[in-house]
């Protein structure tokens, strides 16, 4: 990953307040930020930077293609021709990493104390009272907190900006607050570790102690992940069914190699930066296996559900990879359990061209056989389809198409993507709606889907396709 800096321009945008919305992106990403507010062929601009990047110094060396330019060693303003921008990115970026040490661009938050909530009390924040008044030249101290549940979540402020939140830990409960947080609410983990402030709250003549959060991750984040996936199997098996359902096509070969040989790849990678490493898998065992073997490697990652929009290129694990929507360009992609088609093969390699490709042999049954237990035998896809046309004009849930036909769910949804594949029916999942489309007769072996489902069935996942070399 060679891109050292985050350059954004827009439109229109107020040049007034871009330098904040700088300083926000920066405070969110801890990555250098410029932002630039285009009018015509004209860019205006504000910089802001991080601890160990002076920004000041990087952009100097794009001097020439300013019209103007000041600042210091953490903020700087621009004026740039809109043409100038792509080649200003390439260089500033250039210019930085030659500059900074790689450990600069790891977001990081120093704390004074790790603490348990039973030892935030009221005079423990009053002894700190004595160090006031706080700010820069004598900052507040900052204090870790790990493994506290989350409840009563809920946003405040206008448009749910902030988050209001209680941790517990054993019978201690503490009110927090985060403030710029809210867009977390939905998906925050029920366990966390934390960086935060204390301070006193007085509401109604009461004091109590309030948790500033400022910044937050799920505790144990490889194993509160496999409790999200778990949680989330329903989403799990309807994207492995997406990646089945890609055209499949000729696919170039791709690198292949055993558990053990991508283990030591995946080890002497780790060494090479925090950057730049994408795992892919499919199935929960694949993934509980695999937690292992990452905890033995101590590595660091960022765990997600389909897609990252994360553009900085953290080596990432990604659940069932929307590989259509990975938000940066990875250096090494290893496919845990494989890839499911040639269709995946396919856009895998027209997505990251550059990137090295490997698919672990040895893991495809794995991810072959969840494939295979989604596929209902024919008599049930008959059996389905007529409760569909029986059920088309009332309310349906699947419970209800669950306990008529008596597929599990994840067979239904598999049922009646086949059935969209022949023509048969129109319908989405959330929520669940369907129209049966008028037809005539039609052959169950039209639909790609059950062809190649079958086809890995009688292959016993033992498959090499154009993987193999």
């Amino acid at each position: 990953m060679n891109e050292r800096v985050i350059v954004v321009c827009g439109e229109g945008w107020n040049p007034g307040v871009i330098g904040l919305a700088a300083s926000r992106l920066v405070e969110k990403y801890k990555w250098p930020t410029i932002l630039l507010s285009r009018d015509g062929d004209i860019c205006v601009g504000s910089a802001r930077s991080i601890p160990g990047v002076n920004i000041h110094e990087a952009m100097s060396t794009c001097r020439d293609l300013f019209i103007r330019f000041g600042g210091h060693a953490q903020a700087a303003g621009l004026t740039i021709e809109a043409k100038n921008v792509p080649e200003f990115k390439r260089r500033l970026s250039e210019a930085i990493r030659e500059q900074a040490a790689p450990e600069a661009f790891i977001p990081t938050e120093e704390y004074d104390l790790e603490l348990e909530l039973s030892e935030m009390t009221e005079a423990f924040v009053d002894a700190f009272s004595a160090m006031q008044p706080t700010g820069f030249g004598n900052p507040a101290p900052v204090f870790c907190v790990r493994g506290v549940h989350t409840t009563d979540v809920r946003t405040i402020g206008k448009d749910g900006a902030h988050l209001r939140m209680r941790l517990a830990q054993g019978s201690d409960m503490r009110s927090a607050i985060g403030f710029r947080m809210g867009d977390r609410a939905a998906n925050l983990p029920e366990v966390i570790e934390a960086i935060i402030t204390l301070s006193i709250n007085v509401w109604q003549d009461k004091r109590s102690v309030q948790c500033e959060l400022r910044q937050m991750q799920a505790y144990m984040p490889g194993k509160a992940f496999i409790a999200e996936c778990q949680r989330q199997s329903e989403k799990i098996s309807n994207a492995m069914l997406s990646v089945l359902c890609l055209p499949d096509q000729k696919a170039e070969s791709i690198e292949c190699m055993t558990l053990e040989q991508a283990k030591t790849v995946l080890a002497r990678e780790f060494e090479k930066g925090y950057q730049g490493i994408l795992i892919g898998v499919h199935t929960l065992a694949a993934l509980k296996l695999l937690n292992v073997h990452l905890a033995v490697m101590h590595a660091q990652l960022d765990y997600v559900l389909e897609k990252t929009e994360d553009i900085r290129g953290f080596n990432t694990l990604v659940m069932v990879p929307d590989w259509a929507n990975i938000a940066f360009s990875p250096r090494l992609i290893v496919a845990m359990d494989g890839m499911l088609s040639d269709g995946e093969r396919v856009l895998v390699k027209e997505k990251f061209p550059k990137a090295r490709v490997i698919e672990v042999t040895d893991m495809r049954t794995q991810s072959s056989s969840a494939a295979c237990r989604l596929l209902p035998d024919d008599s049930s896809l008959r059996q389905l389809y007529k409760v569909l046309r029986q059920r088309e004009k009332t309310d349906c849930t699947m419970n209800v198409l669950s306990a008529a036909t008596g597929l599990e769910e994840d067979m239904i949804r598999c049922g009646m993507r086949i059935m969209q594949q022949l023509g048969l029916i129109e319908y989405t999942l959330y929520p669940l709606s369907f129209k049966v489309l008028p037809s005539g007769k039609v052959s169950l072996e039209d639909s790609s889907l059950r062809a190649k489902l079958i086809r890995m069935k009688d292959e016993g996942g033992n498959r090499f396709d154009a993987g193999r070399m």
